[in-house]
Parts: C-alpha cells; structure tokens; sequence
C-alpha cells in the first residue's frame, strides 16, 4: 500500500524538522515491508519443507536418487529464502539404516508424528559426513547444548558460514542437511523463534 506523506510547511515553519520527521516515516515503513517479506519468506519455506515430508516418509529406505518430485521441492525451497549469488552444488539421498531405526523406534504414536517436521542443517563438509555416519551430537552445539534446525536455507546458510570452515578449492561452499525431526517438549526440545528447533536427542533427527 502507498504510504500518506503530509504536505510540506509553508515557507515560515521548521522544514528541517518535517524533513526529518518524513526520513523516520519512510524508514518505518520500509522496516515494516522489509518484516513482511520476511514473514511472508519463512511461512512460504516452511510449506515446501512441509511438502517434503511425505515423500520422505514414503521413500526414506530408498536408496534410488531422489525423484524429479522431491528435487522440485527441495529446489523451491532452497531458491525462496536463499541469497540470489547462492547455487545448489548438488542433491542426494542419504539414507544410514542404524539412525533410521533409531528415529523409527521413537516416533511414537500417531499424534506426535503428526507434530513432525523437517528441518534444515548448515555445517561444513567434514561434519556432514560424521553425521551421516553417526548422527548429530547435541553436545556440539554452537548456540548452547542441542542441534539448532532451522526452516529457512540463508539462515542456515549463513550459521555454516560463521561457524564451520569452507572447502579450501574453489568458491566456498556448504553442506545443508534437509532431516526428519519428531520434537519431544516434554525432554527438553523447543521451538526458540521463526522455526529455529534445538532438539536434544540424536535419535529424534534423521
């Protein structure tokens, strides 16, 4: 919507000041649009990883290449929320058996599945690969004890960023992990804000 600006003064009042008061109103209101969009960029992040979940329950002991649905999806969602310089390397499956059954044995009733979500994970190439051996370690956290899940890909993006190093070839470049997460409020997992989990056990990610 068009933002109302009042007439300026005549030529005896204090222009300096409607001027300034005109700068304050026009930074309100690009600080209001600038919330929106962000508001609008994590409830629209947060349907496609939404999206993702059933194909992933149906397909999560596949070992075939991600279908043309999912990578579509993890597209759109990688491209809504990331910085336009951003470009997507590569998309795999992986699948561990050992965390598989892990998660499957804790997944719980009916009703707590349907408080499932996926979730994203940024962090370097070295630690991708020990998590996709063993799984995270909630005690590695770097933001207070617990792995931090998030919705939105420059978010996660940007905590690799600052706290794991690049790949030394090339432009520098991230793993992003797209998992499973069944939350337990009840052993101490929790929502802090905008989506971001930090969940306390291993076996409730994969």
């Amino acid at each position: 919507p068009a933002m109302m600006i009042p007439p300026c003064p005549g030529p005896n009042a204090r222009e300096k000041e409607w001027l300034e008061y005109v700068d304050r109103r026009v930074e309100a209101e690009r600080r209001d649009t600038r919330a929106r969009l962000k508001q609008q960029t994590h409830q629209r992040s947060k349907q496609f990883l939404g999206s993702l979940l059933g194909p992933w329950r149906a397909n999560r002991r596949s070992v075939a290449p991600l279908t043309l649905e999912e990578c579509g999806m993890l597209h759109a969602m990688f491209y809504e929320s990331m910085a336009p310089e951003a470009s997507i390397i590569s998309l795999e499956r992986l699948v561990n058996p050992h965390l598989l059954n892990q998660f499957e044995a804790q997944e719980g009733t009916a009703e707590e599945r349907r408080r499932q979500y996926m979730l994203l994970h940024g962090t370097s190439w070295a630690a991708a690969e020990s998590i996709c051996q063993s799984g995270f370690d909630p005690a590695l956290g770097h933001l207070g004890h617990g792995t931090w899940l998030g919705q939105v890909a420059e978010a996660c993006h940007s905590y690799a960023a600052k706290t794991a190093p690049p790949t030394t070839e090339g432009p520098p470049s991230y793993c992003m992990l797209v998992v499973a997460c069944t939350p337990n409020l009840a052993d101490g997992d929790e929502e802090r804000s905008f989506g971001v989990w930090r969940i306390q056990e291993t076996a409730r990610i994969c």
